[in-house]
């Protein structure tokens, strides 16, 4: 065999040994990825409640007679000392001036029990007077909830009438617990200047428990193996398992912690259940948000 020959043969298996390494290689598992993300991390809590007045009264008549005359009515704002009512004893046989009963508190009729004519004693309620130049906002705090709260937390209140109040304060957290609802009240106040926020009106309180910046992933990054939580993170083209801890929640995305991870990193959303740790891996569609 001459020289040319053999530098031939040579070649052509040279040729057919990585012709056959190649055919040998593993393919690269094809997987949707996304990224790991630094961002804000927001934990609230979300309670109902109520608007109530911060102090209600209610006015009784201090003796027995008729009413003779109404100078307030429902709605009307009244001042400490204003007369509101005037009865005239009933007594056979002596005569009586009408007397006035005086308002006891500052603020807005609520309610009127009574009219001209009607006979009343000591025990009879004429008005309802709520002081509305604040109104509360009473908040139902399940028991389970008070750990994480704390007198000073800000958040924001949507009621039911379509008003909305941002960076309202828990002024308040009453020391006791509704033996029926199982809950503590909370208390914010609200300014009230055009007396639009009345009694009962329902409400959503959102405050916030907690702020920071955190590592997020996509949630169908985590995936389970033999009861660990964990994610593929793509690391020179391979699927590198990650076993990975969840601190929160955030709807389509979780917080994470991971030892090594880092925001920016890729990682599988897509075809995890064909891959294991250093598995070649062919990235197909980046969903990075």
């Amino acid at each position: 065999m001459n020289k040319r020959t053999m530098m031939t043969v040579v070649f052509l298996l040279f040729l057919a040994s990585g012709s056959a390494a190649q055919s040998a290689a593993p393919k690269a598992v094809p997987v949707y990825a996304g990224t790991v993300d630094m961002e804000p991390v927001r934990h609230t809590l979300s309670v109902r409640g109520t608007i109530v007045p911060p102090e209600r009264v209610d006015v009784y008549s201090t003796f027995g007679g008729d009413v003779v005359s109404l100078n307030v009515d429902e709605g009307d704002r009244v001042r400490l000392g204003q007369a509101m009512v005037r009865v005239k004893r009933v007594d056979p046989g002596v005569r009586y001036e009408p007397e006035r009963i005086d308002c006891p508190l500052s603020g807005t009729v609520s309610r009127r029990y009574v009219s001209v004519g009607a006979r009343v004693t000591p025990q009879t309620k004429l008005f309802e007077i709520v002081h509305d130049d604040s109104m509360l906002f009473r908040a139902e705090i399940l028991e389970v909830d008070l750990a994480g709260l704390r007198v000073g937390l800000q958040g924001s209140l949507r009621l039911t009438n379509g008003q909305a109040f941002e960076n309202v304060t828990l002024g308040k957290i009453l020391p006791y617990v509704d033996a029926q609802k199982q809950i503590v009240p909370g208390e914010v106040i609200l300014p009230n200047p055009d007396r639009r926020l009345l009694p009962n009106i329902e409400g959503e309180l959102k405050l916030l428990l907690d702020q920071h910046s955190g590592l997020t992933v996509s949630r169908d990054a985590v995936v389970e193996r033999k009861r660990v939580k964990g994610l593929f993170a793509i690391r020179d083209g391979a699927a590198r398992w990650v076993q990975v801890t969840l601190v929160s929640d955030l709807g389509n995305r979780l917080e994470i912690s991971g030892e090594g991870l880092a925001a920016g990193d890729t990682v599988a959303t897509f075809g995890q259940n064909s891959l294991s740790d250093g598995v070649r891996v062919e990235v197909r569609e980046d969903l990075r948000r």
